[in-house]
């Protein structure tokens, strides 16, 4: 996962701010229960399989506390 984060950072001179979950990154993020790798289905019902959407830094949803 270092070449499709940290790597392509580097690239375009961003490192701090891409490529990395830190404090003050620009973070697209998704936190899905369960493995998607195994069960693609759950990303076809984000509503109950995604517990934080994070785009730009910014949530766009967390259920956790």
């Amino acid at each position: 996962m270092i070449s499709a984060t940290a790597v392509n950072a580097e690239i375009l001179n961003q490192q701090g701010e891409l490529g990395l979950i830190a404090t003050g990154a620009k973070a697209d993020l998704l936190l899905v229960d369960g493995d998607p790798l195994d069960n693609m289905s759950l990303l076809s019902e984000p509503e109950k399989s995604l517990d934080i959407i994070m785009k730009g830094g910014e949530f766009y949803k967390s259920t956790l506390g």
